[in-house]
């Protein structure tokens, strides 16, 4: 592994989620496997990456801490719903929005995946990586 890998494989993550929430849109059949996508990068985040990032900018981090709980508590309020109610489809609808603004922020440039990449060591960033992609092995059906 290279320096800077962990963030290619976020990054590559989070294209494929923001291509299932699209694809969820239309087609609410995906809601499933989105959500589990969702949850495991949400997870390896908060597990992994931010605890590391706390002590470089921790309004970023408290930022997306707060997203991730937004996003929480709206997939389990979506779990009581009916997926043909209309109060659900708003409920995706804003759950798609605050993913894709979520994403943009830990992206973006100076975002927290560039800022974690001037701080963290190769070895941490590689630490990181192991971790996270051994939560999805335990949380994503292969």
């Amino acid at each position: 592994m290279a320096k800077g890998d962990v963030y290619k494989v976020f990054k590559k993550d989070h294209a494929h989620i923001k291509k299932l929430f699209n694809e969820t849109l239309r087609d609410t059949s995906k809601y499933p496997e989105a959500r589990r996508e969702l949850e495991a990068n949400m997870l390896g985040e908060e597990q992994f990456l931010y605890p590391a990032m706390d002590f470089i900018d921790e309004d970023m981090v408290n930022e997306t801490k707060r997203e991730n709980e937004e996003a929480f508590r709206t997939m389990a309020r979506m779990k009581n719903m009916n997926e043909e109610d209309r109060e659900w489809v708003d409920s995706l609808r804003r759950l798609n929005d605050l993913v894709v603004h979520h994403m943009e922020i830990e992206e973006k440039e100076n975002g927290l995946f560039d800022k974690a990449s001037e701080v963290l060591s190769e070895e941490a960033e590689e630490d990181i990586l192991h971790l996270y992609n051994e939560l999805k092995a335990e949380n994503l059906p292969p």
